[in-house]
């Protein structure tokens, strides 16, 4: 991985352009073609088939009566919705495109349903019934969702560049929003390239995958620190530094998993949850590809420009107070008082010694 990290580190710029034409590439694949929404929130076609005192044996006999005649009419289904058992009432619900003419396929069960229902038919003394209608919605995806999802993406990226500046440094804050952002977006891109169906889970996919990138940057500066304060980096490079310090166990552990459990969960649950789970792969491997690859190329800049900075020294010092100054004035004073020489006494003549008196008498006569 480290050889594979030496030579993508100096390609930010490189990863940068091909990151901006796939996400221009997606909305122009959007734009054109339309965003390929769930049927689940767009208009629709439903055909509905409700009966009672029917066993699950016979409820599955009626879901292959309908889907044979649907085969046969030429009309693809899109999904079913087995509402199970309400009391004796058992209801099938199946979704198709909207504006599909089902006209001629529900002539066709109806009339197999009444030969059934007869008095000489398998299912005498049951009841059911069949209802097409039209379900339309005004928008697909309603604005307040997706201006949920961008809130959540700024304030990760806002959160992550107010925490990795105070306990980082500026340079690093700065890093961790950029990563934020370009997981989601890199997320966003896969999930249009790949025309992955849009519902309202698939929003919260995107953001998550933005909260992940930032858990993956942490991870590198964590990694980083750690080298810088043992030293044994201080004298290698800055490309160096920045691979070594890429937390590709972490990430690629967290990544591998959280995405085991995507594919459990996709494998066991509905077409619907299987559809966010796919999303939310696609996230994680936004945010798995930012966290190892890109973050570490958009640092080594960073780090560049950070190294080039002088070292600043602080050599400003305040004011002392009021109470210092005066104690310091006593204490000198006490000291010049302890240091000053004491002057030994000049004897006067009276004080002179009587051998010496008496000598200067003895001369004087």
């Amino acid at each position: 991985m480290n050889k594979i990290l030496t030579k993508t580190v100096k390609r930010a710029g490189i990863m940068s352009i091909v990151l901006a034409t796939l996400l221009v590439a997606a909305f122009l694949i959007a734009h054109f073609f339309g965003m390929n929404y769930s049927a689940t929130v767009h208009n629709t076609k439903t055909f509905t088939v409700k009966g009672g005192y029917f066993t699950d044996a016979q409820v599955e006999q009626i879901d292959d009566i309908c889907k044979a005649e649907f085969k046969t009419a030429g009309v693809d289904v899109n999904y079913t919705i087995d509402a199970g058992r309400n009391g004796v009432d058992s209801e099938l619900v199946y979704y198709f495109d909207y504006g599909t003419n089902l006209s001629e396929a529900e002539k066709a069960i109806d009339a197999i349903f009444a030969e059934k229902l007869s008095a000489d038919g398998e299912w005498a003394g049951l009841f059911i019934t069949t209802e097409a209608d039209s379900g339309i919605v005004g928008r697909p995806i309603a604005w307040s969702t997706v201006f949920r999802a961008v809130g959540a993406i700024a304030l990760f990226a806002a959160l992550g560049f107010a925490y990795t500046s105070i306990r980082y440094g500026l340079s690093k804050g700065i890093l961790t929003a950029a990563s934020t952002l370009v997981g989601a977006a890199l997320a966003a891109t896969l999930t249009l390239l790949f025309r992955l169906p849009i519902t309202v889970s698939s929003f919260y996919a995107i953001a998550v995958s933005a909260l992940l990138t930032t858990v993956f940057v942490v991870f590198n500066l964590n990694k980083l620190r750690a080298n810088t304060k043992s030293g044994e980096y201080a004298d290698k490079s800055a490309e160096e530094t920045v691979v070594a310090s890429t937390a590709v166990k972490e990430i690629l552990g967290f990544a591998i998993t959280l995405g085991a459990a995507l594919v459990l969960v996709g494998a066991i649950a509905t077409a619907s949850t299987r559809w966010f789970a796919l999303t939310a792969f696609m996230g994680l491997i936004a945010a798995a590809f930012v966290g190892l690859i890109f973050a570490p190329a958009l640092y080594l800049p960073l780090k560049k420009i950070a190294d080039k900075r002088p070292v600043r020294t602080n050599k400003y010092k305040g004011a002392e107070k009021t109470s210092t100054r005066i104690k310091k004035i006593f204490q000198k004073k006490k000291t010049e008082t302890v240091e000053q020489p004491v002057e030994e006494p000049v004897a006067s003549v009276a004080e002179e010694t009587p051998a010496v008196a008496e000598e200067n008498t003895e001369k004087e006569d």
